[in-house]
């Protein structure tokens, strides 16, 4: 989430909670007490994303670094070849670092799930006035503007990181 009036940014915690925490669970309860190794789909333009396991029983491994030494654009250009569709992006719908281009290919082409969006940071909103600040309202887009209202012309500036974030949203 990001704050009105340049107030900041909220903790990027959804990979975290409801990937890799569930992705350990699963494999702590397939494995037992064996040890694991996690194999990480991270490709060599996110290399700065490759990072040990946390647990002791768990090893991450990245076959496309090291092994296959491949690029995502490699990994797409796989995939078409063994006649796969083309992957969308793992983010939710109402993911805080959508590009200006993905929110408006949601509103004009997933008009529902761009409600759904919308609908969801009004009932954020509303929670969060009740326990914290009032005067410092959460938002889904990263200008603190309402998300059924602000301007979503493309980004002047590249995005220079992908709106990658160490893993830890979406990824």
């Amino acid at each position: 989430m990001f704050f009105n009036q340049g107030r900041g940014r909220g903790r990027r915690q959804c990979t975290s909670d409801y990937k890799i925490v569930v992705i350990q669970r699963k494999a702590r309860e397939l494995a037992g007490r064996e040890p694991i190794q996690m194999a990480i789909g991270i490709s060599l333009d996110e290399v700065v994303r490759a990072k040990p396991s946390r647990h002791k029983a768990i090893t991450n491994v990245f076959p496309l670094l090291f092994e296959k030494r491949m690029r995502r654009a490699d990994c797409v250009d796989w995939m078409a070849r063994q006649g796969y569709p083309p992957a969308p992006r793992s983010a939710c719908v109402f993911c805080p670092f959508h590009s200006n281009l993905e929110w408006r290919h949601m509103r004009e082409s997933e008009p529902d799930a761009f409600a759904d969006a919308v609908a969801f940071e009004h009932r954020y909103q509303a929670a969060w006035a009740q326990k914290h600040m009032p005067t410092a309202v959460p938002f889904l887009h990263r200008s603190g503007e309402p998300l059924d209202t602000v301007d979503l012309t493309p980004n002047v500036q590249p995005s220079l990181w992908d709106e990658e974030c160490e893993g830890y949203c979406g990824v």
